[in-house]
């Protein structure tokens, strides 16, 4: 069975989507195991932050959230609802300044993309054409190095860039021009974080060290203030998760929850959730599980959604979600205008498969005042796509030997 399991994933496409919630998931150091059960435990755990589910309430109060409907009718096709024929691309360092792998964080400032590529432990400036300015620090062990480099957080008004290192117990805070500035220990085990100001972080851990088994703590650097999110299992250890930053607030989504909280000075509350209807999990059936094994078992044969991007908009918010389950799994994009309660949700009904593998593996990173939405792609599934789609005219031949991680910056249609 584990062999089986493991010969499906690594020919299930939908694991490139989800390269980070890896990636932070080996900042805990694992105990070798020796029994076959405890392997496929361990292996299972991997595959669920290439998966997730359920909401959750910052408190006990009742829920205010606006709640999208995932079994909606209103289903648009992601090429009916995206103007093809004024798309613009971002190449990455196309003059083959820096080869990049496919493990990135992306933050878009307006004038500068900062790129964290968690694969070759490295943090670059680009302007907004996509040319490389500098990178920003280096890894190693020495002083002003950071080491396995896990997320980034900037503050744009100082130009001060915070990078988490040394598997979450640090941040190394630089400026834009690279150069190290300062350093402090983090007050616990951080998987990510954001800061609103000089001195005021919210740091989100899912391990089990975390203060009263809370998820998500606002601190003044490193004096915890509050937390919240509590969650007591045995089932994993909740890491995979990103924030949308906003300056003074932010957003934020986490694996096996269906929600999107809204963070700010003040505290964090729930601004919209998912119903996954059956395919829900709760905060309840994870503080249940007593054999992480059956647990998993269990929600793979039966089939579980949840949440696994997120990026703001000034009005419009993209939250991607996957179902998955016995094998089968499939992406949706939700577009949702909390102002006016409207929402898409658009899928892929193409019986290409290069068809449904790009639109699959695209990645949210910035939603532009012109209602633009710029994904994350690779050059790979993106030619596979044009081939199939000859009638596109894209404006521009990706060059064979461009092999970087791209944008493509996609319109929203007038009738969407």
């Amino acid at each position: 069975m584990f062999n089986s399991l493991k010969a499906h994933l690594s020919n299930n496409f939908f694991s490139k989507y989800f390269n980070e919630a890896i990636c932070q998931s080996c900042h805990k150091s694992i105990t070798m195991l020796n029994s076959e059960k405890n392997i496929l435990i361990v292996f299972l755990t991997f595959f669920l932050f290439l998966t997730g589910c359920g909401p959750d309430k910052p408190d006990d109060g009742e829920s205010t959230a606006f709640v999208i409907d995932y079994h909606t009718t209103q289903i648009i096709h992601f090429e009916d609802y995206f103007d093809f024929e004024n798309v613009t691309y971002v190449f990455l360092g196309d003059d083959n300044s820096v080869f990049l792998s496919d493990n990135l964080q992306i933050e878009f400032t307006g004038k500068y993309f900062f790129v964290l590529d968690k694969g070759y432990a490295q943090l670059y400036r680009f302007d907004n054409h996509g040319s490389l300015i500098n990178k920003i620090g280096r890894s190693g062990r020495g002083p002003a190095e950071y080491y396995n480099p896990g997320f980034f957080a900037l503050d744009a008004k100082s130009e001060a860039i915070d990078i988490l290192s040394d598997n979450g117990s640090t941040i190394m805070t630089f400026n834009f021009e690279g150069d190290f500035l300062k350093e402090f220990s983090t007050p616990l085990i951080v998987t990510s974080f954001d800061r609103l100001n000089s001195n005021l972080y919210f740091y989100y851990t899912g391990y089990h060290n975390s203060p009263n088994f809370h998820r998500l703590h606002r601190a003044d650097t490193t004096q915890i203030l509050e937390s919240y999110l509590p969650l007591k299992t045995q089932a994993i250890d909740m890491v995979e998760m990103n924030f949308s930053p906003k300056a003074e607030y932010g957003y934020f989504r986490e694996t096996f929850f269906s929600s999107v909280y809204k963070y700010d000075k003040d505290g964090v509350v729930e601004l919209l959730t998912l119903d996954f209807g059956i395919f829900e999990i709760t905060k309840e059936d994870l503080e249940k599980v007593i054999d992480p094994f059956d647990f998993f078992q269990k929600i793979d044969n039966e089939g579980f959604c949840t949440t696994v991007s997120l990026r703001a908009g000034n009005d419009i918010f993209c939250v991607v979600t996957l179902k998955q389950g016995s094998g089968d799994a499939r992406i949706s994009h939700f577009y949702v205008n909390i102002a006016d309660s409207t929402y898409n949700r658009v899928v892929s009904n193409a019986k290409q498969d290069a068809t449904n593998a790009f639109f699959s593996q695209l990645r949210p990173v910035h939603i532009d005042l012109e209602g633009r939405v710029w994904f994350l792609t690779n050059p790979f599934d993106l030619q596979s796509f044009l081939e199939t789609r000859t009638d596109y005219y894209l404006g521009y031949t990706i060059p064979e030997e461009y092999l970087n991680p791209l944008l493509i910056i996609l319109p929203f249609k007038d009738n969407s």
